[in-house]
């Protein structure tokens, strides 16, 4: 595809201007993150909403014992399609059924294996976490494996194609299960289990939706030299994938393993919110950008350049707005929403949510790497990045949750720094563009800050504080986003004219 950018205009003179980006791509990219909204969101808020019912019929070692088990899985899951569902998406080829049985096949063998791995070693997880008399819970938990492998090819076609909008059947109804028939045993007083059952039911749900919306039914096929090349690309996918999981979630190992499961309990509800809003929105732009940046690749790197300085620039708005805010709520928040046996978790909260307003800055870059047939490049900067973090964790628990919640903070401001300097020497990107980008993010996280900070520290915890702060929050950021770039409503609204066309 040809290039209508002139050779003499700078790119620094527009970082996220779209106008030249290839046909089609900037509405795939606004649709397909809409759809994902829609569905994951849409699945998260669902059991957002059970798990507030949850939070006041259970007690805090339920929480921490499900965490706990749900931690260690998490794990697991990342190897179940060892990385084959990113060489699908990577190589965009869609005229070989057989590259889709090839990697049926190969995650076929990952899921048998690694549910039998799970049940054989349930007695020394559960053990490690502080509950040793849980052993059922963490054997449990390996039918999520089992359930879960079945469906990774289809939702790599999903995330190849851009079909997003299948999801939201796959999501919702899976979500709406497990909510239904956690808070419904809950209180009929089963206690974790509640939670574990609708979990595991609701996984079951989703794998047989899968196969109803995508049209791919599978074989057993196996071919050395192509699987070869599919496992060489997804050892690198998956090795960024677990240093992801271990940044994001080693504090809930070492949690788990050195002060308890029930202040793993305390901790995940310090999280819920942040998680909610921020990580799992973020999570759900990776999955969309991976894509979209592969097709940018293809049409040229002046358009790759521009696809990631614009989502840049929207992430770390939301990003700082949301992070900045909800440090500023979380006294009401948790209080509010969750009741009073939670006060615990306020501090740990604030800090959390901060952290997350720096790492919204780098899920822009992240899927940069793989784009590019490069993930190893990002393997090798995250994994000092990785044993720093578990390092601070260990150091940390001792002193308690709030020092863990630190180390985050601490160590996404170091993360943020070298994820910026290479991502720019490898898309070619300056320090001024990425500035630029970056600039209304911290416009916006002034005005939340100047607005809803006297209303944190001047009035009582409350409904009224809740609402008021982020009332002051949302007037604080659009206000600063008028005095420093009133075009990006512009941007906003020709994002909405590219969601609502061909929709």
């Amino acid at each position: 595809m040809g290039s209508n950018i002139k050779d003499d205009e700078p790119l620094e003179t527009s970082p996220t201007d779209d106008s030249d980006l290839p046909a089609g791509i900037t509405s795939s990219a606004v649709r397909g993150f809409a759809w994902q909204i829609a569905s994951f969101g849409g699945n998260r808020l669902i059991i957002f909403i059970s798990t507030l019912a949850l939070a006041r019929l259970l007690v805090p070692k339920d929480f921490g014992v499900f965490a706990a088990a749900l931690t260690f899985t998490q794990y697991l899951e990342v190897l179940l399609d060892f990385g084959l569902g990113s060489y699908l998406i990577y190589d965009q080829d869609q005229g070989n059924p057989d590259q889709l049985h090839i990697a049926f096949t190969l995650n076929l063998i990952m899921t048998v294996g690694l549910t039998a791995l799970t049940i054989a070693v349930s007695p020394f997880t559960s053990a490690l976490f502080g509950a040793p008399h849980q052993t059922a819970v963490f054997a449990w938990m390996s039918v999520y494996l089992f359930l879960r492998g079945w469906s990774q090819v289809n939702q790599a076609l999903i995330q190849r194609d851009l079909l997003f909008k299948k999801l939201v059947v796959i999501d919702l109804v899976g979500a709406a299960v497990r909510a239904g028939l956690s808070v419904g045993l809950a209180l009929a007083g089963v206690g974790v289990y509640s939670i574990v059952v609708g979990f595991l039911v609701g996984q079951a749900i989703s794998t047989i939706t899968a196969y109803a919306v995508v049209r791919y039914r599978p074989r057993i096929r196996f071919d050395w030299t192509l699987g070869r090349k599919m496992v060489s690309f997804g050892v690198n996918s998956v090795a960024i994938d677990l240093l992801t999981e271990l940044a994001l979630n080693g504090d809930y190992l070492v949690i788990g393993s050195m002060i308890g499961s029930t202040a793993l309990g305390i901790y995940s509800i310090a999280y819920r919110l942040p998680e909610l809003l921020i990580n799992n929105l973020f999570w759900l732009f990776s999955g969309v950008a991976f894509p979209i940046y592969s097709r940018s690749r293809l049409a040229g790197m002046e358009f790759l350049r521009r696809a990631m300085l614009k989502a840049l620039k929207f992430t770390s708005i939301y990003g700082f707005a949301a992070g900045i805010g909800l440090a500023l709520v979380s006294r009401d928040a948790i209080l509010v929403l969750f009741g009073s046996q939670w006060r615990g978790a306020i501090t740990p909260m604030v800090i959390v949510s901060l952290a997350a307003a720096l790492a919204s800055t780098t899920y822009a870059s992240g899927p940069l790497f793989p784009a590019l047939g490069k993930p190893g490049t990002l393997v090798l900067v995250n994994i000092p990045l990785t044993i720093g973090r578990m390092a601070g964790f260990i150091v940390a628990a001792p002193y308690g949750l709030v020092w863990v919640a630190s180390v985050h903070l601490i160590s996404n401001v170091v993360m943020v720094v070298i994820r910026f300097a290479i991502a720019n020497r490898v898309v070619g990107t300056t320090a001024r563009q990425t500035f630029r980008a970056l600039l209304p993010a911290l416009a916006v996280a002034a005005g939340v800050t100047a607005l809803a900070l006297p209303l944190r520290l001047l009035m009582h915890s409350g409904p009224a504080a809740f609402a008021s702060i982020i009332v002051a929050g949302i007037v604080g950021s659009l206000g600063a986003l008028l005095l420093v770039d009133r075009g990006i409503f512009g941007e906003i609204r020709h994002l909405g004219h590219a969601l609502g066309h061909n929709t």
